[in-house]
Formats: structure tokens, sequence, C-alpha cells
């Protein structure tokens, strides 16, 4: 069991992750500007979990920060395809943080 995973993770590269990493957070970001422009909390800005926020975008409506949002997961979906379980548990891990 050990060998295989070993074997997948010389599969994935350091920048490989780098990047997806990258991407999540990105979405991430994306996603928490659309819940404080959507307007459903409104002590959002207590809730949010990204303080340093870098999006830097001026969403002028939910809609477009939501569409915005659907065309980083859906990168972000791509990215993903055929990455082993160990990375795709280690971004679930990430999430929850």
């Amino acid at each position: 069991m050990k060998k295989q995973q070993i074997q997948q993770q010389k599969r994935l590269t350091a920048y490989e992750k780098k990047v997806i990493h990258a991407i999540f957070r990105d979405m991430m970001e994306v996603l928490e500007k659309y819940i404080e422009k959507s307007g459903h909390y409104a002590d959002w800005s207590s809730r949010k979990q990204i303080h340093d926020n870098n999006v830097k975008r001026q969403f002028v409506s939910p809609e477009e920060a939501e569409n915005v949002f659907s065309v980083n997961l859906f990168g972000f979906r791509l990215e993903l395809k055929n990455r082993p379980p160990f990375f795709l548990e280690e971004l679930k891990q990430e999430f929850y943080q």
C-alpha cells in the first residue's frame, strides 16, 4: 500500500501541488466574496474564514460573483481530474480548516 502511494506521489510534482493549492485558495476567496455580496449574513465580517482576501474585483451583483465562482470551480475540477486520492484528502482537510 505504501509503495503504491509513493508512486502516486511521484506523479504529482511540487509545482502541480502549489498550483492546485493556489487555485483552491483563489476559488475560496471568490466564494467568500460571493457570500459577502449576497448579503445573506449580516455578521459576515466576523464569520468569514479568509481575512486577507486578495480579490480586488468589485462585483456589481451577487450573480456576477456567482458566475466568477462557477468558472473558478470548473477550472478547479479540471485540475483535480485524475489526481491521486491522498491529494484529494489533503485538499479536503484544508477546506475543513
